[in-house]
């Protein structure tokens, strides 16, 4: 017996099937667990239905199947907007945050749907651990070590965020202002010479790192 899920995501909606022996022996739409038009998230409710209606397990599964490859895709997008620049720049620029957002975070998945999606996974991994590096050294080597204010502020803004805004820019601004202010006031107020700002904001910054790392492993 050869057991197959197929899956089908990040366009529009979203689906899982699942093919045992060349026959569909069932098939769902996420928008039907979910309740959201045309929903195009990764279909993790239809899958557990398939496989429940099926009576599998994911062990059982010999193949999972994704429709798409979205690094491959997003190479011949990024060709067909140079060529065609820049006739095609308002398109870019709505369909540019989806894929950066959505469709190209594949790592998120899995190490097994990345590689299926044609990705190298251990390339993307190295490359991300270098860009990441690279981003927080040049931050902290212009703001000085006020760069904990930008690597702590805006994950403080995500998590106090209404439910589906992904960049509270606005609410990090504000609440940037307000936490220099505040310690800007403890550094004049609480000794007899005035402490740097840098050294009060290192301070609060390790504890506030280590409570991102947390809520991201949690998450």
């Amino acid at each position: 017996m050869t057991t197959i899920l197929g899956i089908s995501a990040f366009y529009h909606d979203s689906a899982a099937a699942v093919v045992v022996d060349g026959e569909v022996v069932c098939a769902a739409q996420e928008e039907r667990f979910t309740r959201k038009k045309h929903d195009h998230e990764f279909p993790k409710k239809a899958i557990d239905f398939c496989l429940r209606f099926a009576g599998l397990t994911s062990e059982q599964l010999d193949y999972v199947g994704f429709y798409d490859k979205p690094v491959t895709k997003f190479e011949r997008l990024i060709e067909t907007y140079v060529a065609f620049a820049p006739a095609g720049y308002r398109s870019f620029r709505q369909a540019l945050p989806l894929w950066l957002k959505q469709k190209l975070p594949i790592l998120e998945l899995g190490d097994e749907v990345a590689s299926t999606s044609g990705a190298n996974v251990t390339a993307l991994r190295r490359l991300a651990l270098v860009a990441i590096s690279l981003a927080t050294a040049a931050t902290v080597a212009v703001g000085g070590l006020l760069g904990w204010l930008a690597l702590i502020v805006p994950h403080l803004a995500r998590a106090l965020s209404p439910r589906g805004v992904a960049q509270p820019w606005a609410l990090s601004a504000l609440l940037g202002a307000a936490l220099m202010l505040a310690v800007d006031t403890l550094c004049r107020s609480v000794a007899d010479v005035e402490l740097p700002p840098g050294v009060v904001l290192a301070v609060l910054g390790v504890p506030g790192f280590l409570w991102v790392l947390l809520r991201g492993a949690r998450a």
